[in-house]
C-alpha cells in the first residue's frame, strides 16, 4: 500500500466537507462563466473532455485550452497554463472538473469547476434562444 499517495489524498480531500461543499468555492455558475467571458476577463478555460468529446463539439469562445484529463499532467501540459490568469476548469458534467480543480490548486493554481460542465452550457445557451 502507498501510504504516501493516501496521506496527499487525505491533505487533499479532508478539507472538503459537507459545509465547504454547499458553499462551492472551488465552482461557478454557468452564468457567471458567460459573464466573464462576455467582460474578457483574464481567464483561461481549460477543457479537459476527452478527444472523442471534443470531435462532438468543442468549445472555442475566449482563450481556450483543450487538454484531455488523461495527459493533463505532464510537465509538457501543465507549462501551458498560466498562474497569472483564473482557471476555468470544464468536462461534460462538472465531476472530473472538480477533482482536476483540486490537483491544480495543489499545484498553485487559481481554478475552479464549471458547475455542470458542457450539459449546464448548452443548457443555459438553449434557454437564451428559446
Amino acid at each position: 500500500m502507498n501510504t504516501e499517495l493516501i496521506n496527499i489524498f487525505n491533505q487533499m480531500f479532508s478539507p472538503m466537507t459537507k459545509d465547504v461543499l454547499e458553499v462551492a468555492p472551488c465552482r461557478i455558475e454557468v452564468s457567471d462563466f458567460i459573464a466573464r467571458l462576455k467582460r474578457k476577463e483574464n481567464i483561461l478555460t481549460l477543457d479537459i473532455r476527452t478527444e472523442e468529446e471534443l470531435d462532438f463539439t468543442k468549445f472555442t469562445y475566449g482563450d481556450v485550452l483543450n487538454i484531455s484529463m488523461n495527459t493533463l499532467f505532464t510537465e509538457e501540459n501543465i507549462a501551458k497554463l498560466d498562474k497569472n490568469k483564473e482557471i476555468i476548469v470544464l468536462c461534460h458534467t462538472g465531476a472530473r472538473a472538480i477533482a482536476i480543480t483540486t490537483l491544480l490548486g495543489l499545484l498553485g493554481f487559481k481554478a475552479v469547476a464549471l458547475k455542470g460542465g458542457w450539459v449546464a452550457i448548452s443548457e443555459y445557451l438553449s434557454a437564451k434562444t428559446a
